[in-house]
């Protein structure tokens, strides 16, 4: 009889939109999230209550998502007077869960164990939701409950994406080359993503790079390179993180990995150069980055007055000498534009900025560039505009780079070599700006050498025309 007045006092209460809450607070259903091997073919997932202070009737429904397979519910403890009234089809999707009694039941604990099997092929994950159909008290009143919702996880395989080592770029490059290895049977290869974070110890700041992933033809490897600037070196540490999505989605990461700073590995090939051929065969390369990166960081710290001169040999200072020619630039102006000057800038790697004089008003926007960054106007100075070549690596110092500027139905073309620069002012009078071109110049030689070209001289077409202004 109770039963009865209990479901005409619910739809009486539905008619007339009118729900009453109980004083019960903090009644909460857990449903649990496990994690399962890949070779797992079956999981448990369960139901549990807290916070009740005492309740008369419970109805839940539950889903799950599509793949699995619902072999069995298990009744728990909690709730335990009340009667469990048994789904009819297992193979419903969203099943029923009653629970009812004659009093109040103020019990917690374990409701449900339910019994899933899993499919062969699987995903990274399931979820198993539950919802409140109807809850409430021994008179009738509504009992709030909060849910927390539950998944299946298929866990990855500890060693689908590792850590191989790192090493110092040799190829004349200022970087740090960080190598993974990866499960292509596990790991979405189009998914790989890292990502670095580069620390100053000199300034206590830190800063987050995107780092590109390249793949090895072995279809089972993948680098990435955090490149670092010559003044840098001494002070900076590099950290990487890797990431990844399983075939199935879910998430991998690899962090743990050491920091790596760029003095360490150049300590490591000085000291085995004697007995490891690939590190002798580096040496003179890595002594020249050494003495370049120390020259850079002398000449922006403005504390130092002074520095030892560097004596080039007699092949690097023909070299040096064979590049002390201007700019050449096709024409002297186009437009309002006039070739000023060109500079390098040292950063990770080495950027070509040249100038151009600008006579009264002009629109940038009218002016197309190829072959380098598009105009800007220099900071200060209204009567200056600049093009960027940007990334130059060192074993491209020796080579020529041409920027075309193009306007209206005219262009100018500006053809010019990061040595060119060493080559005019290495006899400055300038002390740490003569010794910083003299050690590029040096570490470009060696470069060269690493490389095996360098034999090779590039030159400037025949049919330019050198402008003398620098």
């Amino acid at each position: 009889m109770k039963n009865t007045l209990k479901i005409l006092f619910l739809a009486i209460s539905l008619c007339v939109l009118l729900s009453v809450t109980s004083l019960a607070d903090g009644v909460s259903l857990t449903v649990s999230s496990v994690r399962v091997s890949p070779e797992s073919q079956s999981a448990e997932v369960t139901i549990s209550l807290s916070g009740n202070t005492g309740l008369s009737g419970l109805q839940l429904s539950m889903s799950y998502e599509e793949g699995l397979v619902l072999e069995g519910i298990t009744r728990g403890d909690g709730l335990g007077s009340m009667t469990y009234t048994k789904p009819n089809d297992l193979t419903d999707n969203p099943i029923s869960l009653l629970l009812d009694a004659e009093t109040d039941d103020s019990s917690n604990g374990l409701l449900y164990t339910l019994s899933f099997s899993l499919p062969t092929e699987k995903k990274a994950e399931y979820s198993v939701n539950v919802s409140v159909v109807d809850a409430y008290d021994f008179d009738l009143n509504t009992v709030d409950v909060a849910v927390t919702n539950g998944k299946i996880s298929i866990e990855q395989p500890d060693d689908s994406l590792t850590y191989l080592g790192t090493s110092l770029i040799l190829d004349g490059s200022i970087g740090v080359k960080m190598s993974f290895e990866y499960d292509s049977q596990v790991v979405d290869a189009e998914s790989l993503t890292m990502t670095g974070v580069i620390t100053d110890s000199s300034t206590s700041t830190s800063k987050e790079v995107d780092v590109p992933v390249t793949f090895d033809e072995d279809g089972k490897t993948v680098y990435g390179i955090v490149y670092v600037a010559p003044k840098d070196i001494d002070n900076v540490s590099v950290n990487v993180t890797i990431s990844a999505k399983t075939v199935n989605g879910a998430e991998l990461t690899v962090d743990n990995i050491p920091s790596i700073t760029v003095p360490a590995y150049i300590s490591v090939i000085k000291d085995y150069a004697e007995t490891n051929e690939e590190y002798a065969k580096a040496l003179d390369l890595v002594l020249a980055l050494e003495k370049y990166c120390d020259y850079a960081d002398k000449y922006f710290d403005k504390s130092v007055t002074e520095v030892d001169e560097i004596e080039l040999t007699d092949a690097q200072k023909r070299r040096i000498e064979g590049f002390a020619i201007a700019p050449q630039v096709s024409v002297a102006n186009l437009g309002a534009i006039k070739y000023y000057s060109s500079s390098l800038i040292l950063n990770e790697t080495v950027t070509i900025r040249h100038y151009f004089t600008v006579t009264g008003e002009i629109n940038l926007n009218d002016y197309t560039v190829e072959g380098a960054n598009e105009l800007k106007k220099a900071k200060g100075n209204n009567n200056l505009v600049y093009i960027d070549i940007t990334d130059i690596p060192a074993q491209k110092l020796s080579e020529y780079w041409t920027a075309k500027i193009s306007y209206a139905d005219s262009s100018m073309t500006v053809k010019f070599s990061p040595l060119n620069y060493a080559g005019l002012i290495y006899e400055s009078d300038d002390a740490k700006l003569r010794n910083l071109v003299k050690s590029i110049a040096e570490y470009s030689y060696q470069a060269d050498l690493y490389t095996g070209k360098a034999d090779e001289v590039i030159t400037p077409d025949e049919n330019e025309t050198e402008i003398d202004k620098w």
